[in-house]
């Protein structure tokens, strides 16, 4: 059991910190979309580019810090990366999501479905981004 806890923490600390961060991040997320939607009346689409907005701040600095402990020296080139590759997946493939799944209509109320809507969305696009800051944004130099 003591070499499986210490091969976990070994080979997939930055996943599980990769998790927290998007937990809290996600939430801020929500809070945001749901606020701007319900509370001020605004559209679906605007809101969640709002949301998703103020998140990627947030994720940028959790994330070079804690998750993949970034001690880049170029700090310019992984802010650039980190916002086209978030850019692409939040507000790309977050919205086209969001599109698609609010044009089907269902029975629910329309709080559960955005929300659930909005779940797929950002399931879609943790995937994308954990590799894509692993592997582009913040990859360890070679050696």
């Amino acid at each position: 059991m003591k070499k499986l806890l210490k091969n976990l923490r070994q080979n997939h600390a930055d996943k599980v910190r990769f998790a927290i961060v998007g937990f809290a991040n996600t939430a801020l997320d929500f809070l945001i979309l749901n606020l701007l939607v319900f509370a001020f009346g605004m559209n679906d689409i605007l809101a969640n580019a709002i949301a998703v907005a103020a998140a990627m701040i947030f994720s940028f600095v959790l994330n070079k810090k804690y998750t993949f402990k970034s001690n880049g020296k170029n700090y310019l080139r992984e802010v650039i990366l980190f916002f086209v590759c978030t850019s692409i997946t939040a507000f790309g493939l977050q919205s086209l999501i969001i599109f698609l799944l609010t044009q089907i209509h269902t029975n629910l109320p329309e709080f559960i479905w955005l929300n659930f809507i909005k779940c797929v969305a950002v399931g879609a696009g943790m995937i994308v981004n954990f590799l894509t800051y692993k592997y582009i944004v913040f990859k360890k130099p070679a050696g």
